[in-house]
């Protein structure tokens, strides 16, 4: 229901209080984390280290490295009595699931712009008295710690294909709202909504995950169940654990398992308790994923879409809240003494609304558009929209984005790693040419029997990171970890598409016999991808850590031969891997002294005995055999067997096939082809790792057993033109480039066909075809809708572009370089960003666009050029 504005006085009258209750506060900063340098060559010469607060993240040369520090970021922490408390008579018992009539009170976002008519919460203005309420729910606020942002690819989604508003809460997929009370626990309470969501979101049931596990044993950490990191510590400046942190950070952490456990076990306390170390590893919940992002409107929404809920840090000033409408709008951000924006709380995004009309918000006329981000905040169910309020797309700070996959139960349930001290605030700078990352372990966890390796888990601060994975046994030589048994014939090969934390699954687990060196080898081609490390001392204003880093752990190579132990420069990898325990056991002999003359002991025949016919005695009285009585055949009772479906693999997938059975030698119809947002599906398999029987969607069979059908996902297709796809949404691809080298003419269809799904080509990825430098002429099909970064850049010889119906952006570069007098049709009405110059560094180009859009594309294209031809 729409009311009319409330009066200025009154809406100032609520601002003015909330300014007396901060203005009070003094923000602290901090300084960066010193950064290191070390210089290698191949005679394992001195590393050299020393501190420069300007650090380069660019790749250097292949014998001086530059380690990187990624938190820029500093704290203070908690001033209790800077601000409000927290009402006395809040009630958290009624936190309510999201799926009630809670979220019906969220705005449908019809409003038009500019309309007199505002969302209120209530149905109404507020009562002064209502106002202050609200804002005497925000607890003391401090500064709180930004690490670096990673480098997010945000030139291509699948833009404009959203629907106009989503929420996930009414899904029920979204846990109640909780309390962090005094504390500033805020990035504990989203992250751990973020664990709460995934588990949700995969059928895994709802848990009340326990946020005082996470901030208690993350400031209190206890050496790993394998004991291979006793010397890993994380210490707070300040005794509380209560106090500020981060969501990138943290999620390191859960990436060791230490956590998460349920609010049965270790119930919330807003003040300091001291937990048995045995609850440590207590788990019922494992992070397996965290997608660490930049903020943009539609990176945002791609992965609320996929993970169905994003923490995000953000600067709260409650003279930015409009308590009446619930709406949030920071309109010029707060700078630290680094100049970067500041921020002091930590929410979790579970929506949007397009729609969502700006004059909802404090300082809405600045606004250029409407929509708004539905937020879950941590002050209770009576704040705001029933623990809810809205944030606009706009909004001046946002930073350190972070979605998280968890699981209840891990298949490979031995996690080895040695990063226990927190890392994600270093990371290595790459080489040029590409280099190596290798981590080291001894096969401990079986105790006595044998173990298999079936994931891997990596750690960058990158999109779209390239890896060849390699796995060594047997290793003879503990300082070099290719000196044993490859496991795979060739590298496997894996695209991280996120920067962040990925749990990898191996294509074939590898055996590791009890008591054996193992190593995890990766193979990082493009030498300017960086890699998180953690290093042996750290420290900020919010907290230091020391690491135990021991000699023949970690190593990197630039060729794949001759490697560097990273101890040396009292670093390590965040290399994990993850096995589980066989019921076999391999006994290890240890080689015989060269010296020693084995002794043989002389051969001995064993005895022979000799064949003993018995004899066998027939009694003369046998009685006589009655006569038999007739046997009644039973009518047999049909068998029925059962196709189950596995989806195998870690991945949100959709339109998964129900279980079905059928009489034996009765015909079953194979079920349908589920979808993933990130992969191929490629059919159905006995195996998991593909080597059984293969089965098509529809298919008809008969059983005589029962069966468990995997899907197969394929992550590249290489068509017949040699062009790369990749999948970026349901049943959406991109053009991701081409193998062919040589290339002069591409034509990207508006569809392809891939094991009898089509799928509509959405995009043209970020440097697909640079530097082809013999390719002449390209056409685009009408799916299309964004030509990413540099996608033809410096294509000397392209004088012909094509573009079909459907584009709507064309980001920078894509252009660029290409043949002086290039021609570039744009046959579609729907374009409207182009991110840079498009004839940068090339001349006489020819922009030829539809007559209807004649004036409109001028303004575009002539916005960055005033060189390009339209016509």
């Amino acid at each position: 229901m729409h009311y009319h504005k409330s009066h200025k006085n009154k809406r100032s009258l609520a601002f003015f209080l909330a300014g007396s209750l901060l203005l009070s506060g003094i923000p602290v900063y901090a300084d960066e984390f010193s950064d290191v340098e070390f210089t290698t060559d191949n005679t394992d010469s001195d590393i050299t280290i020393a501190s420069d607060s300007s650090a380069d993240s660019t790749a250097v040369n292949d014998t001086e490295l530059t380690i990187d520090s990624a938190d820029s970021g500093t704290v203070s922490d908690e001033d209790a009595s800077s601000t409000a408390e927290i009402s006395a008579n809040e009630a958290t018992a009624s936190d309510d699931f999201s799926t009630d009539d809670s979220q019906t009170a969220f705005s449908d976002g019809t409003a038009a712009e500019n309309s007199d008519e505002l969302d209120y919460i209530l149905g109404r203005p507020m009562t002064d008295e209502e106002r202050n309420a609200q804002l005497n729910m925000v607890p003391a606020l401090s500064d709180m710690p930004v690490v670096e942002d990673v480098n997010s690819d945000l030139d291509i989604v699948p833009y404009a294909l959203y629907p106009a508003k989503y929420n996930s809460a009414e899904e029920s997929l979204v846990t109640p709202v909780k309390n962090q009370s005094s504390t500033n626990l805020c990035w504990d309470f989203s992250l751990t909504s973020n664990i709460e969501t995934s588990l949700l979101s995969r059928g895994l049931g709802y848990y009340d995950l326990s946020e005082e596990h996470l901030a208690y044993f993350w400031a209190n950490r206890v050496n790993d169940p394998l004991g291979n990191t006793p010397n890993d510590k994380l210490i707070r400046t300040k005794a509380d654990y209560h106090g500020t942190g981060n969501g990138q950070v943290a999620s390191f952490f859960l990436s060791t398992w230490s956590g998460m456990t349920t609010e049965e076990k270790v119930p919330f306390s807003s003040t300091t308790k001291t937990w048995p170390e045995d609850l440590a590893y207590d788990s019922a919940a494992y992070m397996e994923d965290a997608v660490f992002s930049q903020y943009d409107v539609d990176r945002v929404k791609l992965l609320l879409s996929e993970y169905k809920s994003v923490s995000a840090m953000m600067y709260w000033n409650s003279l930015d809240y409009n308590p009446d409408t619930a709406a949030y709008y920071q309109k010029t951000p707060v700078l630290n003494a680094s100049n970067n924006p500041q921020v002091n709380h930590a929410v979790t995004i579970v929506g949007w609304d397009d729609n969502y009309n700006k004059e909802n918000f404090v300082n809405g006329s600045h606004l250029t558009r409407n929509g708004a981000w539905i937020v879950k905040n941590s002050y209770g169910s009576s704040f705001g929209d029933k623990g809810y309020f809205y944030m606009a797309y706009d909004n001046a700070t946002y930073s350190n984005l972070v979605c998280n996959t968890a699981s209840t139960s891990e298949k490979y349930n031995n996690n080895y790693f040695y990063d226990g001290a927190s890392a994600g605030t270093v990371v290595f700078p790459g080489i040029s040419k590409g280099y190596y990352a290798s981590n080291i372990f001894k096969a401990i966890a079986g105790n006595g029997k044998d173990e298999e390796l079936g994931e891997i888990v990596t750690a960058v601060p990158q999109d779209n990171t390239d890896f060849l994975i390699q796995i060594y046994t047997d290793l003879d030589d503990p300082s070099d970890p290719t000196s044993g048994t490859p496991a795979f014939a060739a590298p496997m090969e894996y695209t991280q598409a996120f920067a962040g934390i990925q749990t990898i699954q191996l294509d074939t687990p590898v055996k590791i016999p009890q008591g054996t060196l193992y190593s995890v080898v990766l193979r990082i081609p493009n030498g300017s991808q960086r890699y998180y490390l953690e290093k042996t001392g750290n420290s900020s204003s919010w907290f230091s850590t020391a690491a135990g880093i021991d000699a023949n752990q970690s190593f990197y190579s630039v060729d794949g031969k001759r490697w560097t132990d990273a101890a040396k420069a009292e670093y390590c990898f965040s290399i994990k891997a993850h096995t589980r325990t066989l019921s076999t056991s391999t006994v290890v002999t240890p080689d015989p002294d060269p010296d020693e003359t084995p002794i043989v002991s002389p051969a001995v025949t064993p005895a022979v005995s000799p064949e003993i016919t018995p004899e066998i005695e027939i009694p003369d009285d046998t009685p006589d055999t009655p006569e038999p009585t007739p046997t009644v055949t039973p009518t047999p009772t049909p068998v029925s067997y059962r196709i189950n479906y596995n989806k195998n693999i870690r991945l949100g997938v959709g339109n998964m096939p129900s279980a079905s059975s059928a009489q034996e030698k009765q015909t079953i119809t194979v079920g349908n082809a589920p979808y993933c947002k990130t992969r191929f599906f490629a059919g159905w398999n006995t195996r998991a790792d593909g080597r059984g029987k293969s089965y098509s969607p529809g298919q008809k069979i008969q059983l005589n057993q029962n069966i468990t059908l995997y899907a197969q996902w394929d992550f590249n297709y290489v068509s017949s033109a040699r062009l790369i796809y990749r999948v970026v949404g349901k049943q959406q691809i991109t053009c991701y480039g081409t193998t062919n080298k040589k290339i002069t003419k591409v034509s990207i269809p508006a569809t392809v066909n891939y094991k009898g799904i089509n799928y509509r080509v959405v995009s043209v990825w970020t440097n697909s075809f640079k530097n082809k430098s013999r390719l002449t002429t390209v056409s685009i099909g009408n799916n299309v809708s964004v030509i990413g970064r540099n996608a033809f850049y410096n294509c000397k010889k392209l004088k012909k572009v094509t573009i079909g119906t459907g584009l709507t952006q064309i980001s920078s570069g894509a252009f660029r370089g290409v043949k002086k007098g290039c021609t570039i049709t744009i046959k579609s009405l729907k374009l409207k960003k182009v991110s840079s110059k498009i004839d940068q560094s090339t001349s006489k180009m020819t922009v030829r666009v539809p007559r209807k859009k004649y004036n409109a594309y001028k303004k575009i294209l002539r916005k960055k050029s005033r060189t390009v031809k339209i016509k």
